[in-house]
């Protein structure tokens, strides 16, 4: 969506945030799917727009996941904002409205912006940063965890499985993929493992440092972008959300250590017997390793060279391997 369909859609965008001036790109969204968009208004203040583009026939050479499940994923996140955000324990932007426009082919949603909300902060991926960066978001992570504990309005309107790497999500991906490895070969089962879990929650499911708005002072975050949002193990988004900013590998367990503190904290608001709290992180560390040879297993399929990779990773899966083989 360029500025100039934005004009040719100016009345229907209007009906949904009043008359506006400004408009500028903040980014593209993956492939030609669509953009967003900051909108300066007539009256004051600004709103973030959305939009989705339906009508995108190319399937991208580089991605195997099926244009579908990426319209899909775009219905998944109207719903959050639509169903969920307002109820959200973790500070996500409030949803204003969403409107179908280009006869049917696309969707804007209108939303806060939150810069002038006090989250003008942002990191790119690869950022490195420290720990006490790190917490703020892990604080977020925890919170969010937590506040849609058994929650059934998610259960029902995201998707079963969170992430965009599962295998059903991608599975002519994995089934095509001539890698001979153990950690390929046992791909199915760690992604049981996961899935099997007793104790799920929501989960963003695409937790990296840029889908991240940090306070001026960096000591407090937002959450945006939940197209993979849906079931599973909150420690899930933990991984994603180190391997896309922090490389320092000998502190992990402290992270995890303080995401599990933070979420204990949390629970108490939302479970009154102390051992299922318990249980809940009992499984959740069980399953640290599994997790870690799972997202190391797409990266294999998808792009073996990948960044992401490191002796952590080929670490925690052999030991996740070694959990199977016992």
């Amino acid at each position: 969506m360029s500025k100039s369909l934005i004009e040719d859609e100016r009345a229907a965008i209007e009906t949904l945030i009043g008359k506006f001036s400004t408009v500028s790109i903040i980014q593209q969204l993956w492939k030609g799917f669509g953009a967003i968009y900051r909108v300066e208004k007539d009256d004051g203040g600004s709103v973030i727009l959305k939009h989705f583009n339906f009508a995108h026939e190319t399937e991208p050479l580089d991605d195997p996941m099926p244009n579908s499940t990426r319209f899909s994923s775009f219905q998944r996140e109207i719903r959050f904002y639509e169903l969920l955000a307002n109820a959200s324990a973790a500070q996500v932007p409030c949803f204003i409205a969403s409107k179908e426009i280009q006869n049917g082919n696309g969707k804007v949603m209108a939303m806060e912006d939150l810069d002038p909300l006090g989250f003008p902060g942002r990191f790119k991926n690869r950022c490195n940063l420290s720990f006490e960066q790190v917490l703020p978001m892990v604080h977020w992570l925890a919170k969010f965890h937590a506040g849609f504990w058994r929650n059934e309005k998610a259960a029902e309107v995201m998707w079963p499985v969170g992430t965009y790497w599962n295998i059903e999500k991608r599975k002519d991906e994995f089934q095509s993929c001539k890698d001979e490895s153990e950690l390929v070969k046992k791909g199915e089962i760690l992604d049981e493992m996961i899935h099997s879990a007793k104790y799920k929650t929501l989960i963003h499911g695409d937790g990296k440092v840029e889908n991240f708005c940090f306070s001026a002072d960096g000591k407090k975050v937002a959450g945006i972008d939940f197209q993979w949002s849906g079931l599973g193990v909150g420690t899930t988004d933990l991984y994603y959300l180190l391997t896309s900013c922090y490389e320092n590998f000998s502190r992990y367990g402290e992270v995890v250590d303080a995401y599990f503190k933070f979420l204990r904290e949390f629970l108490r608001e939302e479970i009154q017997e102390v051992s299922v709290i318990e249980k809940i992180e009992q499984e959740w560390r069980y399953l640290w390793p599994v997790i870690v040879a799972d997202f190391e297993r797409f990266l294999i399929t998808w792009n073996p060279n990948h960044w992401k990779r490191n002796e952590y990773s080929a670490a925690q899966s052999k030991i996740a391997l070694d959990l199977i083989r016992s």
